[in-house]
């Protein structure tokens, strides 16, 4: 690996991320450290690349991660909101950050994102996550629909 290049950190940060999801616990925690730890030497190179990715994966990481790991929704929120700072049309962000607003108890900022992801045009480099995150953003919206109310007469 280059140390001072950013792909190498963050697509490391990233699989090990992803590998702590699917170990046991001892390595699943070994796993989240090394994650954060890349993604965020990643971060300091170059936290613009992939859409802020170094950004946006350790919010998911703070966000997903359990407190004794150092996990936490105020952490994730400000990860989250850097990232949307350089990148605010990033899909997967939005989506990202209106589910930690929903896992926080405040659906109605979770709703304004995840419009913003139906409304945001969308980029070509990422067609697929757009389509993708669009849906879920409609399903996601619809749970958070009040449900209607019916009157006895």
């Amino acid at each position: 690996m280059r140390p001072n290049r950013v792909e190498g950190h963050f697509w490391l940060g990233v699989n090990m991320a992803l590998l702590a999801q699917h170990t046991n616990a001892f390595r699943a925690a070994a796993s989240v450290l090394k994650a954060r730890r890349e993604l965020k030497r990643a971060a300091s190179i170059c936290e613009s690349y992939h859409g802020a990715g170094p950004l946006r994966v350790l919010g998911r990481l703070e966000h997903k991660a359990p407190w004794f790991l150092g996990g936490g929704l105020d952490r994730s929120r400000a990860y989250y909101d850097r990232a949307l700072k350089v990148a605010p049309d990033n899909c997967v962000s939005l989506l990202y950050s209106a589910e930690l607003e929903i896992d926080a108890g405040r659906p109605d900022h979770a709703s304004g994102l995840l419009h913003k992801i139906l409304e945001a045009p969308i980029d070509p480099e990422w067609e697929f996550e757009h389509q993708r995150d669009r849906a879920l953003a409609r399903v996601i919206l619809a749970r958070l629909a009040p449900a209607p109310r019916f009157s006895d007469g």
